[in-house]
């Protein structure tokens, strides 16, 4: 199964009284390019977010969106003192008290209400503990994300396999009229010299007119480039069947098309095969811009 690089993805963990929600969109791009916006209490864990995320998802731009939610603060925040400053206030506390007769009515509740008394700093977090919510919210979302990918994914190989049907049918037709383009050179070719000849006493070179076609027939031959439009047609179609992550080398097989196709226009002077040509190169065209949604 092929799939798309464009998708979405959402998942959330709760457990303890912290809560990941994760959300997740994919794009193209011709490599993985993972971004994370992530609290920084958490930055530790980037590695194994990358790690989770390269395992599910082989290329494309994706945007990994990670809140958090803490009931118990403690988990990730340490309160202590600022023994320095409180030493200091309660120096100047007692010292109202005593030269200014001021009783001290302040109590511990007053106390650490006073400006800096507590400071508050982020502690490393239970790495193990976090990990296991975040890597649940992160897998749920991985997979909603996977599986639009493969919807999307469906559909692009349905389209991709009409199309290589229509590029197949108009090879087939290119075949079978080139045996004829030479006979049909030839044709035209008597056709043209009679009318130049038809006031003149002079006679047709039957030898010199078989020259020219001969040397026609050599320049115009197509058989390899068929022949190697048919191999890529069934590399195209086995990669396409088989699946997993082949959208460069359907890419690869693509330009190789376009250029036997552009050297059969070369070649030929034939209208109903510069026609099928034209045509040809058309769907070839449309399947590369499918194919540039392919992971």
């Amino acid at each position: 199964m092929i799939r798309s690089m464009t998708g979405y993805g959402r998942g959330e963990a709760e457990k303890e009284g912290i809560k990941f929600t994760v959300e997740i969109k994919s794009l193209n791009h011709r490599f993985l390019d993972i971004y994370i916006k992530m609290p920084k209490v958490i930055s530790a864990l980037d590695g194994r977010i990358r790690n989770t995320v390269s395992s599910k998802v082989y290329r494309g731009k994706v945007d990994v969106f990670i809140n958090l939610e803490v009931t118990n603060k403690s988990f990730i925040y340490e309160v202590s003192l600022n023994h320095p400053l409180v030493e200091s206030y309660i120096r100047a506390i007692s010292e109202l008290e005593q030269k200014y007769k001021i009783k001290n009515d302040i109590g511990i509740s007053k106390f650490i209400e006073l400006p800096d008394v507590l400071i508050t700093t982020e502690k490393d977090i239970d790495e193990g503990l976090f990990w296991n919510i975040l890597e649940e919210a992160l897998l749920k979302a991985l997979d909603m994300l996977v599986g639009m990918r493969e919807r999307e994914g469906m559909a692009i190989y349905n389209d991709l396999l009409a199309r290589i049907t229509l590029i197949k049918d108009f090879v087939r037709e290119i075949e079978e009229r080139c045996f004829n383009a030479v006979l049909e050179y030839k044709e035209e070719l008597q056709k043209r010299v009679k009318e130049l000849l038809a006031d003149n006493i002079m006679v047709l070179d039957e030898n010199r007119l078989m020259t020219e076609v001969a040397i026609y027939a050599d320049k115009s031959n197509i058989t390899e480039e068929i022949t190697r439009l048919k191999s890529h047609i069934e590399q195209f179609e086995l990669n396409l069947k088989n699946g997993g992550i082949v959208g460069k080398k359907l890419d690869f097989i693509m330009q190789e098309m376009n250029r036997e196709a552009n050297t059969i226009n070369s070649k030929t002077n034939n209208n109903f095969i510069i026609s099928k040509v034209i045509e040809l190169k058309s769907e070839i065209e449309k399947i590369r811009e499918q194919i540039q949604n392919i992971e």
